[in-house]
Formats: C-alpha cells, sequence, structure tokens
C-alpha cells in the first residue's frame, strides 16, 4: 500500500478516535444511567471496545497481524476466548447494583426446580435422573449452591472437549477458513455466552454425553463394548432429559452413518451389527421414558407439596405439568404453526427470533455454512450424497421447535451452532484436503471485523438480557420498530 495511502487511514483512524471521544463526553453529559442504565452501559461498553479495535489497526500493520495469528493460532484462540469471558464477567460485575442474583449467576430457579425430583421420592418420572444420582450420593436434593457448582462442572468439561476439537483441527489442517471459523465460533454470541446465561439446563448434560459420544465414534473403531457404552450412554440422555431423543439421536445417527459409509464397511457384518446395537439400545430407551416415565405412583398436588417444602431456593411450581404432559397426544401442528408465524402481532414470532438468531451470530453463522457447503460438494461422491442428510437434520430441528412448543427457541439456535461446528470439524476428519482456504486479506477481516461484531453484540445482550429468554438488541429494534 502506499505511504501516502496508509497515512491517511491511520489519520482517518485518530479522526474517528476524536469523534467518539467527543460523542461519548457529550453522551456522559446527559446522565443517561438516571434515566435508563442498560443505555448508559451499552453505549460506554460499546465506546471503549470501538476505540480498543481502532487503535489495534493504528499501531498494528493488517498483514504483520495476520501473520503473528498463524503463527500462533492456538494462542489467538484461546485469548479471544478469555477476552470473551473477561466481557462478560465485567459486565455483569459493573452492572451488579442493577441485577438480580439469577441474572449474575446464570441459574435460574426454573433450570434449577428439574433437580430436585428424584425416583426414590416421586418414583420412575422423566428427567429425574440427575436429582436421582445427586439424591443417591448425598442423600438429599441438591441445593442452589451445588447445582450451580455442578452446572459449572458440566459447563468447564464441554469447554475442554471441544477446545480439544479446535486445537486439533488448528493442528491437523492449515486453513486460513478453519483458523478463522474456530475464533469466530468461540466469540460467537449463542457459544459460552449463550452457556454462561443457561446454567443448570438438563439439556447441557446432554451436550455432554453427545461430545463424549462423538470423541468415542471419531477416534476409536467400533466394536462390542463400545457400541453398548454409546448405546447406554443415549439411555443416560435420555433419562436426563427426553429431548435427547429428538435433538441429539437423530445427529448421532447421522455421525455414525457418515462413519459407516467413510470406513467402507457396507459388507462388514460385525459393523452392521455394533450399529444394530446402539440402535437397539436406543429404542429401548425411548420406549423406557415413554411408557414408564410419566407419573403413576404421585399426583400432581402431591408432587407440589413435596417441592413446596424445599427451602434452598423459590422452587417454579409451573413444571409440575410438564411431568405430567405428554408432547405426542397434546400436539396440535396447525394451531402450534399459526401462533409461531403470527408476525402482525408477536415480536417474538419464529420467523423473527430466526432473523435475530441469524444476526446475532451472522460472522460464524456465515463462515460456518460456506465451509459446510464446500464440504457437501467435495464429498459428495464419498458418501453417496447421503453427506446432504445434515441439511434434512439441521432444518429439522426447527420444524421440531415450531411443533412442539416447549422446546424453546434460543436452545435450538444454540444446538445449531454446536452441530455446525461438530460437522466441520468430523468432515475435516475424513477429507483433509478439502478446498475452503481464504485469502489472507478476507481471513483478516473477518476475524477483525467479526471478532468486533461478535463481542460487541456479547456485550450489548449480556446488558439487555435478563436472561436468556429476554429480548436481544434486534428483537427489542424489531419491537419499538414494528409494533408500537
Amino acid at each position: 500500500m502506499p505511504v501516502n495511502i496508509l497515512y491517511l487511514k491511520k489519520l482517518s483512524y485518530f479522526l474517528t478516535i476524536f469523534i467518539l471521544i467527543l460523542i461519548h463526553i457529550f453522551l456522559k453529559r446527559l446522565d443517561l444511567i438516571n434515566f435508563e442504565y442498560k443505555i448508559e452501559f451499552i453505549l460506554t461498553f460499546i465506546f471503549y471496545l470501538s476505540v480498543t479495535f481502532i487503535s489495534i489497526r493504528i499501531i498494528f500493520d493488517h498483514e504483520i497481524m495476520f501473520k503473528f495469528m498463524k503463527r500462533n493460532k492456538i494462542k489467538i484462540l484461546l485469548i479471544s476466548f478469555i477476552v470473551n469471558l473477561l466481557i462478560i464477567l465485567s459486565i455483569k460485575i459493573y452492572s451488579f447494583d442493577y441485577i438480580n442474583i439469577y441474572t449474575l449467576s446464570g441459574l435460574n430457579e426454573h433450570r434449577a426446580t428439574h433437580w430436585l425430583t428424584n425416583f426414590q421420592n416421586y418414583g420412575f418420572i422423566k428427567r429425574s435422573l440427575v436429582g436421582t444420582v445427586y439424591h443417591f450420593i448425598f442423600g438429599n436434593p441438591p441445593s442452589y449452591f451445588n447445582i450451580l457448582v455442578i452446572s459449572y462442572f458440566v459447563l468447564i468439561s464441554k469447554i475442554i472437549i471441544i477446545l480439544y476439537f479446535s486445537i486439533d483441527l488448528l493442528k491437523r489442517f492449515y486453513s486460513n477458513s478453519n483458523f478463522v471459523f474456530v475464533i469466530l465460533f468461540f466469540t460467537t454470541p449463542y457459544f459460552i455466552n449463550f452457556y454462561l446465561t443457561d446454567l443448570g439446563r438438563l439439556d447441557q448434560i446432554n451436550n455432554l454425553i453427545l461430545l463424549i459420544i462423538t470423541i468415542i465414534i471419531l477416534k476409536n473403531k467400533l466394536n462390542y463394548f463400545l457400541s453398548i457404552t454409546i448405546g447406554l450412554l443415549c439411555v443416560i440422555g435420555i433419562l436426563v432429559h427426553e429431548v435427547f431423543i429428538l435433538i441429539q439421536i437423530p445427529y448421532l445417527i447421522f455421525i455414525i452413518l457418515m462413519d459407516f459409509l467413510n470406513r467402507n464397511k457396507l459388507k462388514d457384518l460385525n459393523y452392521i451389527s455394533n450399529f444394530l446395537i446402539i440402535l437397539l439400545i436406543m429404542i429401548t430407551g425411548v420406549y423406557i421414558n415413554f411408557k414408564f416415565g410419566y407419573p403413576t405412583n404421585i399426583s400432581f398436588d402431591e408432587m407440589k407439596i413435596l417441592l413446596e417444602d424445599y427451602d434452598s431456593f423459590v422452587p417454579r411450581l409451573d413444571i409440575i405439568e410438564t411431568f405430567f404432559a405428554n408432547p405426542i397426544k397434546d400436539l396440535d401442528i396447525l394451531t402450534d404453526w399459526g401462533l409461531a408465524f403470527s408476525v402482525s402481532t408477536n415480536y417474538r414470532a419464529d420467523p423473527y427470533l430466526m432473523i435475530d438468531f441469524l444476526l446475532l451470530n451472522l460472522p460464524c453463522m456465515g463462515l460456518g455454512i460456506f465451509i459446510l457447503f464446500k464440504h457437501l460438494k467435495q464429498n459428495k461422491d464419498k458418501f453417496f450424497n447421503l453427506n446432504y442428510l445434515i441439511l434434512i437434520f439441521l432444518l429439522s430441528q426447527i420444524l421440531i421447535k415450531l411443533s412442539i412448543t416447549y422446546i424453546d427457541s434460543y436452545r435450538v439456535f444454540a444446538y445449531l451452532i454446536l452441530f455446525i461446528f461438530l460437522t466441520n470439524y468430523y468432515f475435516y476428519n475424513f477429507n483433509s484436503k478439502i478446498d475452503t482456504d481464504l485469502s489472507e486479506i478476507y481471513s483478516f477481516r473477518l476475524i477483525y471485523y467479526g471478532v468486533f461484531y461478535n463481542f460487541a453484540l456479547t456485550g450489548i445482550t449480556v446488558i439487555t438480557a435478563f436472561g436468556v429468554g429476554s429480548p436481544s438488541i434486534y428483537l427489542y429494534i424489531f419491537d419499538k420498530i414494528f409494533f408500537k
């Protein structure tokens, strides 16, 4: 780049910082914190984040920066992850006087209540395996603090496994797009920020089970012992929460099928029998859940009395009805889809939620889907076109959400982000020569602007949301513009 143009660019950066400082001073004088603390926090956060990123561009040349990043990919991954964590934690600490304990900790009483039921006191009922194991070890239901500690342990375990996949990907497959995608995945709002605000949800334990099974499938040749182990882990997932049947099991079947085709085991009776063993144990778990998982030895009122005696926090009694509800018998697709698409009256209608999800995770989703389609296109002959089943699976998750109202949108969206990451990692393992590379200048721009976008949206989401179900900045805008 010519020297004069370089100096002009740096001058424009300095001018931008100067303008930002003037705007910041002006807004400070308005004393917005007494009007609405969230607006004050958002403006302050965006000011400091913008000045930081612009200062980086002034000090460092983009070519030098990207070469440094490529030489230190794992360090950059860890740094971006830690910075993202610090942004979340610092905002929570800074807004301590304005939020409640549930927002601060990330564990609310609704999710914590699911840990209180167990087989010992309530009989054999669905979603009670976690409470049963805890009660068996300690002899009493878990306290709020203990639920929080165990939830953090589960989250840390998940992050360690995902870090293992990411570092393995960066070490074994040289590609700018890999590097950029992993960085954007670790900083996107629906990864660590979502999980920190969704602590205690039984889905997170099932995600950990999914990751463990994925390691077993990818790193080992299936045998009878591993097949039985995978099947039993699936049964555990079903007994932890039955949504495992709709979300994790279909994805696991896809991964096992791809592994079967990739290893050319079409005539291998041992491999086929291993797959059938896993399938049979899965079906057994599904049967046990639907046949015996609904309360028969305890009534609604009796469950209510038991939960009301709990004193560590105030249990949410409205979840009791979910133990008695049968989603198959109660299925009313036309009514549910009508509510989902009520776009003229509800700013939380599913089309708006989908747009909100895509905008919140735009850099990660955009590059992730780009890489996924590259994999599908270049692996077409290798997998007999069956690799395209992943698209049907991803679409099915959205259709399931539309048809079964108790599966919340944000849970499905978080799954989609994770599944895209795992699928790309899986395909790379069996086709390392795939052409998904990007030029260095585009890679730098994606990292620089993508990470800035992710950090900004993560910070704003932490400030505006009292929990995962609260409006994001985009839903807030939709509400103010279209639903006045």
